[in-house]
């Protein structure tokens, strides 16, 4: 909760957002917030599939999220940044993906049809790929 005793300022909203940013009271719960596990409060910091289903949601476009596109969008920005790609090269219809979770041995299964592009993502913890693993794909 931020207090009110931040300071308000009649030159402008420029001064109380600096004063704000600099407050205590903000850093306080941006500490609280940090050091919040939410598998880890549901006692589920080890189960994989819990973690993919959550996952796939997030970036199922069509989810109870209210987020549309832009989780699915921010993390394929990052999956071509890591390839050294620039998802803006890619013509994408972001609302046109289907994600499905747990099928045919693939952790998260990202699939746009109509542009024929397809993500596959391996959810792991604390263990490494076993050998051959990609290739069943």
């Amino acid at each position: 909760m931020v207090s009110d005793s931040i300071p308000k300022s009649s030159r402008g909203d420029s001064i109380a957002l600096n004063s704000l940013i600099q407050s205590k009271e903000l850093r306080e719960l941006e500490e609280r917030i940090e050091s919040f596990n939410l598998f880890s409060a549901l006692g589920v910091t080890e189960k994989e599939i819990r973690h993919s289903r959550l996952l796939a949601r997030l970036l199922d476009p069509g989810e109870a999220h209210g987020e549309g596109i832009a989780y699915l969008k921010h993390f394929l920005h990052l999956v071509c940044a890591e390839d050294g790609d620039d998802l803006s090269e890619y013509i994408l219809d972001l609302w046109e993906f289907e994600v499905s979770c747990e099928s045919d041995q693939i952790d998260i299964f990202l699939e746009n049809y109509i542009d024929k592009f397809v993500c596959v993502i391996e959810n792991k913890i604390r263990i490494d790929q076993h050998s051959g693993q990609l290739e069943k794909y």
